[in-house]
């Protein structure tokens, strides 16, 4: 992977959009201001870029806005991407506001982490963005 990492998500009907990237991968990310579903259909998703030539374990904690969390964690292959629906793997994400914290379990692996967010309604076709997550280590 190239040191200046550009994740481009692509998670709906071929629809390609880009952040900025980063030159500094980290083993801590978090996003704030995750939603799925409502009124404006929103949909959350988390990309998380392995910066290692090594294969390694990420974990998910999703924080609900009433302060209960739920983890998953996720297998992660060298040099390889992970993109996540956060209501597909988290149920009370469903209709909810949240924010999500990525960790690398592994030693040696830094991550690279962004969200990429969508609406549907019947205002528009489908509106997006695509953001950088905060880095925390």
């Amino acid at each position: 992977m190239p040191a200046a990492a550009r994740q481009q998500a692509q998670p709906r009907q071929g629809r390609r959009d880009a952040s900025s990237g980063t030159t500094t991968p980290g083993t801590k990310w978090a996003i704030g201001e995750g939603v799925e579903g409502g009124p404006d259909g929103d949909a959350t998703f988390v990309l998380v870029a392995n910066a290692a030539a090594i294969d390694g374990t990420v974990r998910f904690t999703v924080v609900d806005d009433d302060g209960t969390n739920e983890t998953k964690d996720y297998a992660l292959r060298s040099n390889a991407r992970l993109t996540v629906r956060i209501a597909d793997d988290f149920l009370k994400a469903h209709d909810a506001r949240f924010s999500v914290v990525v960790e690398s379990l592994t030693t040696d692996m830094p991550i690279i982490v962004e969200t990429a967010q969508y609406q549907t309604t019947s205002r528009f076709l489908e509106a997006g963005d695509t953001t950088l997550a905060t880095r925390l280590q």
